[in-house]
């Protein structure tokens, strides 16, 4: 979750001349080692001396003050994850312990990825060669049958077949474009 804050400590009001950007969870390399140190068995405390930062000392502190009062790790952990993570956080924690609910959490998230990645590369040459023949077939409609009745014409020849021809292209281009 991304909030806005003054720069100044000293002012309540908030200019956009004076506010920052700031981030209020940890991101995917810092859950990747908070899982693996936790698997390994590491100390909660420990861990957070390794991956706190200038970047997220304030919410680590924080969770280490929720701790002092009794909280449970997952609890105290979980505003602090990354959106992509809560989803399945939620879900997770209550048939896992953390490091594996962490561990599944990121697997999953990697998987949605490659997944998007796979069809983002695999659908989209396909989507673009059937706008590419909409494209085509609309102009055709607009442009060449007219060409062909007026040739037609000229020639005093009945091209009574290219009509129901040109309502079954234009109903085909539009199905196709519904769909």
């Amino acid at each position: 979750m991304t909030r806005f804050k003054p720069k100044s400590k000293d002012s309540t009001a908030m200019h956009w001349w004076s506010i920052e950007l700031t981030n209020h969870h940890f991101d995917s390399a810092d859950m990747v080692m908070l899982s693996t140190l936790l698997s390994q068995h590491y100390a909660v405390d420990f861990i957070f001396e390794l991956i706190k930062d200038k970047r997220n000392s304030r919410f680590i502190e924080a969770i280490e003050d929720q701790l002092n009062h009794g909280q449970t790790i997952a609890m105290a952990l979980k505003p602090y994850l990354p959106h992509a993570y809560r989803s399945y956080f939620d879900g997770l924690i209550q048939v896992l312990p953390l490091d594996a609910t962490l561990t599944q959490c990121d697997a999953l998230i990697q998987t949605k990825k490659k997944q998007r990645q796979f069809w983002i590369k695999h659908t989209l040459p396909s989507i673009g060669l059937l706008l590419i023949c909409l494209i085509g077939m609309l102009l055709f409609r607009s442009f060449g049958i007219p060409m062909i009745q007026s040739l037609a014409d000229s020639f005093h020849q009945s091209l009574s077949w290219i009509t129901p021809l040109d309502h079954a292209l234009l109903g085909l281009t539009i199905g196709l474009m519904l769909i």
